[in-house]
């Protein structure tokens, strides 16, 4: 079982940022522009926190990735590293019922 609705998660997020998306029974697509900045809640997938933590390179723009402390999962730290190279992340913890 995944964790979210990767589809569903990922378009939430890119909204979030200012992306204009569509999303389709099968896919999505995705209009380019500058990203500014934003907070995304990765709903607890450490695939969402991870894929959302990479708009900080291209785009120079500190992302707050909530709900990200499960990254371990994968990638034991990753948001050390990620830290260490640049990426400016901001770790919170969720607490609210989902």
């Amino acid at each position: 079982m995944k964790e979210s609705d990767r589809l569903e998660a990922m378009a939430s997020g890119l909204k979030s940022l200012g992306i204009e998306i569509e999303i389709f029974p099968d896919g999505i697509r995705i209009e380019g522009g500058d990203i500014l900045g934003g907070r995304v809640n990765s709903l607890g997938d450490h695939r969402i926190a991870m894929a959302f933590s990479h708009c900080c390179i291209a785009f120079c723009s500190t992302i707050e990735i909530q709900n990200c402390n499960n990254v371990a999962t994968s990638f034991p730290g990753f948001v050390g590293l990620a830290n260490q190279v640049g990426i400016n992340l901001s770790e919170q913890v969720n607490t609210e019922d989902e």
